[in-house]
């Protein structure tokens, strides 16, 4: 099954207008099971990145028992993600991110380095948010994002042991928010392109191509939903079928 964006209310209209849609939360819920999955596996692949880099030749400032053990605890969360996909409620997959971002500023801290290259993961999260989830979560995860590695500088010690921010790192932060900033706005887009196709391939699909009234299957579908709601209230509808002879456009 495809992994659809959520969070905005999808118009996946069809002419006539009448055709059960599914609202963002109904899309979430359904996708619930393969998004869970997809932050599993993005976050094991930040573990297997996170251990290289302790694995590689690295500074000797680094706090390697300490990364090890953030990484293992990330790991470990991302396996339950995986095994647990199935029964994980539609609101924490907007939560679930934020430990990637709590993650990616201990990784800087204990490096020791507020310009490592473990600053790098701060993309990840916001990277899922701003194409998964609503635009609020995304911006909201974006704001988690500037504040936890501002926090992780100012905890850190820069590289020369000195303790204190100097130009560079605050060049580097401001390098750093920018460019997720800016291909946030990017993947907006690329959502927004993928929506509109969404919606114009469900069109297609629900409508005749030369005149544009609703198929077969559209009018199966609004006819289940009619009798859907009138099962059990007060509300009626008429059916007319028309057959003209020799009808020709």
């Amino acid at each position: 099954m495809g992994i659809l964006p959520v969070g905005e209310s999808s118009s996946f209209g069809t002419t006539g207008g009448n055709a059960p849609i599914l609202d963002a939360g109904e899309h979430r819920q359904r996708d619930s099971p393969a998004l869970a999955r997809a932050q599993g596996y993005i976050a094991l692949g930040g573990v297997a990145l996170g251990f290289l880099g302790i694995l590689l030749p690295h500074p000797d400032h680094f706090n390697v028992p300490a990364l090890a053990l953030t990484q293992t605890l990330t790991m470990v969360s991302a396996m339950v993600m995986i095994a647990m996909a199935s029964r994980v409620p539609s609101w924490m997959l907007v939560v679930t991110p934020v430990l990637g971002t709590i993650s990616a500023a201990l990784g800087v801290i204990f490096s020791g380095d507020p310009v490592s290259a473990y600053a790098l993961f701060f993309f990840w999260p916001p990277f899922y948010a701003f194409y998964f989830l609503s635009r609020s979560a995304a911006i909201g995860h974006f704001g988690l994002v500037v504040v936890f590695y501002g926090a992780a500088i100012l905890l850190t010690p820069s590289g020369n042991g000195g303790g204190s921010v100097d130009g560079n790192v605050v060049h580097h932060y401001v390098i750093i928010c920018g460019s997720l900033l800016v291909a946030a706005v990017l993947i907006s887009f690329l959502r927004i392109r993928v929506s509109n196709l969404l919606e114009q391939l469900a069109d297609a699909a629900r409508s005749d191509l030369l005149t544009g009234l609703l198929n077969r299957k559209a009018f199966t579908e609004n006819l289940a939903e009619a009798m859907d709601r009138s099962r059990g209230s007060d509300v009626q509808h008429v059916l007319i079928f028309l057959d003209i002879d020799q009808f020709k456009l």
